[in-house]
């Protein structure tokens, strides 16, 4: 029951009192913030694909044998201007994107993006593919990811 600007509660009121502001910083900073020692492996090259298997304006889906994640799958197609490689996880929950005709397609949730540029054209996506970068030498596309 609230009588006027106090709060009446069991036959007592409390009236809230401003606490000063403690100045002396804490002794253990949160863990977020906290310096940590975590090794970060260097980005790999991983053989995907033979170059002539990769024609103009024609993606193609490919993995790569990753330690950490021994089925990673890339996007790869060779424009005008060269050879572009595409994570295969959708931008939007991370699901597997697929190829279907000029787009990329992720079914779980309906985003389509241009198989060109990574782009999305349609669904819950807003950012473009991830795109690697690649070395093609000797006849062998290579992708450059952190294992």
């Amino acid at each position: 029951m609230q009588s006027g600007k106090k709060l009446v509660w069991a036959k007592q009121s409390a009236k809230p009192s401003p606490q000063p502001a403690s100045v002396e910083p804490s002794r253990n900073p949160p863990a977020a913030t906290s310096p940590r020692n975590v090794y970060t492996p260097p980005p790999e090259e991983f053989a995907v694909a033979k170059s002539v298997n990769l024609k103009l304006n024609q993606p193609i889906s490919v993995s790569s044998p990753s330690f950490s994640n021994p089925s990673r799958g890339y996007i790869l197609i060779r424009r005008e201007d060269g050879v572009i490689a595409f994570s295969n996880n959708c931008t939007h929950l991370g699901r597997e994107v697929e190829i279907s005709g000029s787009q990329l397609v992720c079914y779980a949730h309906g985003s389509y993006f241009d198989a060109k540029t990574g782009k999305p054209t349609q669904g819950p996506a807003t950012r473009n593919l991830i795109t690697l970068p690649i070395t093609e030498r000797d006849g062998t596309i290579f992708v450059i990811d952190a294992p």
